[in-house]
């Protein structure tokens, strides 16, 4: 890859989604953008689908939930990475995903460091 990775960061709560887009950009010199619901986050891949690396998008939110929000991001580009985050367990995140393959997981509250591992572990 010539180009520095993007990451669409995709959760409802404004805070999370800035603080994720900043920690991606500062520390993980990562490209990043943001998405407040998974319809947005789908509109934003339709416009350019290979110009996202990854979604890191949260389980919980209204309307499409995360995993939903993945699937329907993964029916634009199929060979989309994906990271899954939430407050509740990995087991019973990944459960919620019935699709193959499966994304990976950050569990919430998630640390800078903590994220940026996360990424790169998927990116490579």
């Amino acid at each position: 890859m010539d180009r520095t990775p993007t990451v669409l960061v995709v959760d409802d709560e404004a805070t999370v989604r800035n603080v994720a887009v900043r920690i991606l950009q500062r520390m993980g010199g990562y490209e990043a953008v943001s998405a407040e619901d998974g319809a947005s986050a789908v509109a934003l891949l339709e416009q350019d689908p290979a110009a996202i690396d990854l979604a890191l998008v949260d389980m919980s939110m209204p309307g499409m939930d995360g995993a939903e929000t993945v699937m329907a991001l993964r029916r634009v580009r199929p060979d989309l990475a994906a990271i899954l985050t939430s407050g509740y367990g990995e087991d019973e995140t990944l459960a919620r995903y019935t699709a193959e393959p499966k994304p990976g997981f950050l569990g919430k509250p998630y640390n800078p460091e903590g994220l940026v591992a996360a990424v790169r572990a998927v990116l490579g």
